[in-house]
């Protein structure tokens, strides 16, 4: 086998993929090769193992050698939850694999922006912790070692040298150095349950707490605050508005998020010092779940159709242009992008037949792969 290569098999067994790391870290070329269907029935696992190594021996170099035909993984793999396991799958449903398996529960993962990392819940005897593995399954290296409460909600700075995350006890929304090294608490609210935003600049942070309205209800609003300062004091910032599911824009003077206004979910747009609202939508039906295209062009939002249904639905950045690019049926998960902005990859089903679909934008085409349970799905960086 080469040095710095491993092998992947699908579940059908009928093709072996091979990833080469670069030197000084990151991953490098992936060549699929398909088996001939004869050693890859039961029985011929040894066979298959034979030319697998004669291909990973002798093949293989000539093609890292020559230049052939071969692609990057970053940008071309999903993550997601499913059974029990943190999975990687490609876009065209392909050399789906287990990065790591958890004991139980499945709670939202985070990839580094350089995607070599994803950041995941783990549950321990005392509560949650951030744990950081490699893409390849390798390295898990708990970040947080809580003794008391949990740590949830972990997001990258767009640098990737800090993580923002939410914690249970003390209370409050917290930042460390991505080795999990200087971990600090820079407020005392924060929900656990959704995940702050780093500015584009990676200075500030926008980030959903609730407060109880009366006995029954309880509101959602959005705080920006600033991680820069270090002076060991707890802040405190006022509502910039009600909402969740908050954004920025990539120039930094704007942040997306969805909220009720006028007794409807709407998708809105908002100045981070709280000036300047703006209602993208102004439906009749419920939006949510909005989410920018890598260029900033776009957004990609859903909207509710009735009891349970949703549309998939695609606008312009300053509301125009609105088109629907899938209908579904039952719950469905927040978007995720590819890195080129060309296609579309969320989750949509009642849990135990929750699929993952990838839409492609121009054509609206969707494809549906790896059924059953699937949940929050992550497009990888391309760095």
């Amino acid at each position: 086998m080469l040095r710095g290569t491993t092998k992947y098999w699908p579940a059908n067994g009928r093709c072996v993929t091979l990833m080469r790391e670069k030197r000084g870290g990151g991953v490098g070329r992936k060549i699929r090769l398909k088996m001939p269907a004869s050693l890859t029935r039961t029985g011929n696992s040894r066979r298959s193992g034979l030319v697998v190594n004669f291909f990973a021996l002798w093949v293989i170099p000539l093609i890292f050698v020559s230049g052939c035909t071969s692609y990057t993984t970053a940008g071309e793999e999903i993550a997601f939850m499913q059974s029990g396991a943190l999975r990687v799958i490609d876009p065209d449903g392909t050399a789906e694999r287990i990065v790591t398996e958890l004991p139980k529960y499945e709670r939202p993962i985070t990839w580094s922006p350089d995607g070599r990392h994803l950041l995941f819940w783990k549950h321990s005897a005392i509560g949650w912790d951030i744990w950081r593995i490699d893409a390849d399954g390798d390295n898990p290296v708990n970040l947080t070692n809580v003794q008391s409460g949990g740590c949830r909600s972990a997001v990258y700075s767009p640098d990737g040298a800090k993580i923002a995350f939410l914690r249970d006890l003390p209370q409050g929304v917290y930042v460390m150095n991505a080795d999990g090294s200087a971990s600090r608490r820079l407020t005392a609210n924060g929900h656990r349950d959704a995940p702050p935003t780093f500015s584009p600049c990676g200075t500030r942070l926008v980030y959903m707490a609730l407060a109880s309205v009366d006995d029954r209800r309880v509101q959602a609003s959005l705080h920006v605050i600033d991680i820069v300062a270090d002076d060991g004091l707890l802040q405190n910032p006022p509502a910039i508005c009600a909402g969740s599911s908050a954004s920025w824009s990539r120039d930094g003077r704007s942040i997306l998020f969805s909220g009720r206004r006028e007794g409807n979910r709407e998708i809105l747009l908002i100045a981070p010092d709280g000036s300047n609202e703006r209602n993208l939508t102004r439906s009749q039906e419920g939006d949510d779940h909005p989410v920018w295209s890598p260029d900033g062009s776009r957004i990609a939002y859903f909207t509710t159709k009735g009891e349970r249904d949703h549309e998939l639905r695609l606008m312009n950045a300053d509301g125009s242009g609105v088109k629907t690019l899938a209908t579904i049926e039952g719950p469905t998960w927040p978007v995720t992008w590819s890195p080129d902005g060309r296609r579309i990859a969320y989750a949509a089903g009642s849990r135990d037949a929750r699929s993952l679909f990838v839409v492609d934008v121009a054509t609206g085409k969707s494809r549906e792969f790896a059924q059953g349970g699937v949940e929050y799905p992550v497009w990888r960086p391309q760095r």
